[in-house]
């Protein structure tokens, strides 16, 4: 399973280098909340979650994913019921992407 980083420095970076590169990279994401606080809480760890509520059409499911509420789940509905278990997690380069190798326990 592979999900996007998007937290902490790794945000911030992503956050700065759609800004610089691609014209109008959120497209309506924001849709009225500040793009300030989403950068503020990318770099604080904090809730960017928010910003994907109410679900909007048409923006990449990444934007505002919050790998440590994914990495909670993982552990509570999956990892503590014993019917599966983490074997590794590999990241991409600089870990902007974390890649998870779950099995079935038998």
């Amino acid at each position: 399973m592979s999900v996007p980083h998007e937290m902490g420095w790794r945000g911030v970076a992503k956050f700065l280098a759609r800004k610089a590169l691609q014209i109008d990279p959120y497209g309506n994401f924001f849709n009225g909340k500040s793009q300030w606080r989403y950068f503020k809480e990318t770099l604080t760890n904090g809730d960017i979650e928010q910003f994907r509520q109410p679900p909007r059409k048409g923006w990449g499911p990444h934007l505002g994913f919050d790998i440590h509420r994914f990495e909670a789940f993982l552990e509570g509905n999956l990892f503590n019921r014993g019917e599966y278990c983490l074997v590794e997690i590999y990241t991409s380069f600089l870990g902007f992407n974390r890649l998870y190798m779950i099995e079935r326990v038998a």
